[in-house]
C-alpha cells in the first residue's frame, strides 16, 4: 500500500536533508516565504516527517515542529505499486500555492471531492496531482509532464453534478486573490529531495 501526504513547518534554513528511510518512495521539498511543505509517499501509514527528513525548524506553539495537511483532492489515487510507479524518475514539479476565502474553505472541499468521486481520474488530469489543504491554505502538487491515469479507479459517487462549464469561474470565486498579481495561484520553489523509484 501507497501513503501519501504532505506536512508543513516552519524552517530556520533551506538546509533539508534526505534519512534515506526505506519506506519513503518519493519526496518533495516546497518553499513559500518561511514555510517548507513536504510531500511524501511512503509503505508506512502515518510516517512521521521526521523519519523522513532532517533539518532546522521553528517550533509551533505547541512545540511540534510538523503540522500535518488534509487531503482534499487527487485526481488518480495508488490502487497498487505496480499502478503507481513512474515510468521515469521525477525530474520537474509543479507546485502552487493558493488561500480561501474562510467562509468558501467548506464549498471548496465539497465541490472538490464531489468532482473527485464522480470523475475517477479527473477527466484526465495528472495522475500524481493532489490538493492538500490546511485551515484556508491550499497547496497542489503537480508532476510534469502530466500524465493521464489510464486505469483510474472506482469512484463513490454515481452521480453528475460537477459543473465542468462554470468549474473555473466557480472556482476562482472561493480564492482570496493576491496583492501583486492577477494570477489565482502562485508557482512556489520545489525541488526532489529523493525519489527511491
Amino acid at each position: 500500500m501507497i501513503y501519501r501526504s504532505m506536512y508543513t513547518a516552519f524552517f530556520a534554513d533551506k538546509n533539508i536533508t534526505d534519512k534515506k528511510n526505506p519506506n519513503v518512495k518519493v519526496m518533495t521539498l516546497s518553499f513559500y516565504e518561511n514555510r517548507v511543505f513536504l510531500y511524501m509517499e511512503t509503505t508506512v501509514c502515518d510516517l512521521p516527517p521526521e523519519d523522513a527528513v532532517e533539518g532546522s525548524f521553528l517550533p509551533l506553539p505547541d512545540g511540534s515542529l510538523w503540522q500535518r495537511m488534509a487531503d482534499v483532492f487527487h485526481y488518480s489515487y495508488p490502487q497498487s505499486e505496480a499502478h503507481w510507479k513512474r515510468t521515469e524518475p521525477i525530474r520537474a514539479l509543479d507546485v502552487r500555492i493558493n488561500f480561501l476565502k474562510p467562509d468558501m474553505v467548506g464549498s471548496y472541499v465539497f465541490y472538490h471531492h464531489q468532482f473527485q468521486e464522480e470523475c475517477p481520474g479527473g477527466n484526465g488530469g495528472d495522475k500524481y496531482g493532489i490538493i492538500f489543504l490546511l485551515g484556508n491554505m491550499i497547496v497542489m502538487h503537480l508532476e510534469p509532464p502530466y500524465r493521464k491515469d489510464e486505469t483510474p479507479g472506482v469512484g463513490k459517487l454515481h452521480t453528475n453534478n460537477t459543473p465542468h462549464d462554470t468549474w473555473q469561474s466557480l472556482m476562482n470565486s472561493h480564492f482570496v486573490g493576491w496583492d501583486d498579481s492577477d494570477e489565482y495561484w502562485k508557482n512556489i520553489e520545489c525541488r526532489v529531495l529523493c525519489d527511491n523509484e
